[in-house]
Order: C-alpha cells, then sequence, then structure tokens
C-alpha cells in the first residue's frame, strides 16, 4: 500500500475567534467550553480520502495575539494550506483579515490555496458581517469562503475538506510538474550526449 500523502494546514487569525474550538471539533469531534488561549503553536493530526488517496493532515493552530506572531512566522514554512478564520460577530477580526492575508503572501508561494472561514454561526442573531460581504472579499482573494459553528459543529467537515482537497490538487500538480521537469531534463542529457558522441 503507497505511503499517505500529508497535507499541512495552517489555522490563522485573530484571538479569540474560534481557531481551537474549529480545531478540536474537526479532530476530536468535542467542543469545549473552556480553551486556553493557544501560546505559539500547536498541532493536531487527523486523515481523510481525497480522490481515492489516503491523506494525512497536519494542522497546525496559532495563537492570534500580537506577541506571539514573530513565532508563528517560522511556521509558514512549508504549508500547503491556509486557514483564516474570523468572527462573524466582531467586526474587527474581519477588518483584520486583509492584515493576514498580507502576511501569507510574505511567508508562503503565491500558489499556495486559502480559504476564509467565518465561525460562530450560531450566533446568527448576533451578525456583524453580512455573507455578501465576506464572500466578496474571499472571492477578491482568489479564496473559498464558508461559514461554520464550532459550537455544534455546522459545516467544519466541509470547510477541512475544501482546503484539504484544493491542497491535494495542488501539491500532486506541483509534483508532478517537478518530476515532468526532471525526466526532460534527463531526456536533453542523453540527447547531448548522442550528439557529442562521447568524444573527447
Amino acid at each position: 500500500m503507497s505511503r499517505p500523502l500529508t497535507l499541512k494546514l495552517l489555522l490563522i487569525g485573530d484571538g479569540e475567534v474560534g481557531k481551537s474550538s474549529i480545531l478540536c471539533r474537526y479532530c476530536d469531534r468535542k467542543f469545549y467550553e473552556r480553551l486556553a488561549a493557544t501560546v505559539g503553536i500547536e498541532y493536531k493530526l487527523s486523515s481523510t480520502t481525497i480522490q481515492g488517496k489516503r491523506t494525512k493532515l497536519q494542522i497546525w493552530d496559532t495563537a492570534g495575539q500580537e506577541r506571539f506572531r514573530a513565532i508563528t512566522g517560522n511556521y509558514y514554512r512549508n504549508t500547503d494550506g491556509v486557514i483564516i478564520v474570523f468572527d462573524i460577530t466582531k467586526d474587527e477580526s474581519f477588518e483584520r483579515l486583509t492584515d493576514w492575508v498580507n502576511e501569507i503572501k510574505l511567508n508562503v508561494p503565491e500558489h499556495i490555496p486559502g480559504i476564509i472561514v467565518g465561525n460562530k454561526l450560531d450566533l446568527e442573531n448576533e451578525r456583524a458581517i453580512s455573507k455578501t460581504q465576506a464572500r466578496k472579499l474571499a472571492d477578491s482573494l482568489d479564496y473559498s469562503y464558508i461559514e461554520v459553528s464550532a459550537l455544534d459543529g455546522t459545516n467544519i467537515d466541509k470547510a477541512f475538506q475544501i482546503i484539504a482537497t484544493s491542497s491535494f490538487e495542488m501539491k500532486t500538480s506541483m509534483s508532478q510538474k517537478k518530476k515532468t521537469k526532471q525526466i526532460v531534463s534527463i531526456e536533453e542529457k542523453k540527447e547531448l550526449e548522442k550528439e557529442s558522441g562521447g568524444c573527447c
């Protein structure tokens, strides 16, 4: 049996928007009323099947507080996909999405897929950001957009499936291009050797 592909996904966004709750809901199938603020960075492992291939997800949960930004910057390395979370009941967490996107651009290749996740859908009556407003921003960034509830689990699996599939397709495509380039390079080398006749 072939080894499963491993994808590194990064959860980012302001503090207290529910990143850790989203991660626990997805990996542990639980919602914890009280979660300590993430200090620096933590990660959980999960697995899924994408296009018939076993795939491991290594999901990193970053601290949103400014004083930890220097720490989390190192963890963008080798990231296959980013999940940017905001709280649909807090204007400021939405307004800061562009800051997070700019940080992504500074730390990861342009082709890395991303998804914007509006959390706390269970607090619809306290909504401060409309779906139209959020989707417009996501479209402008060429990101997917989805709203979820870590509390009741609404759309949590779907959100991770979207970003995992996009990341899987991008990583396998880049890997195939690399292999093709290597094959072409070897063939070109053989042709040059033929043309030279091996003569000194």
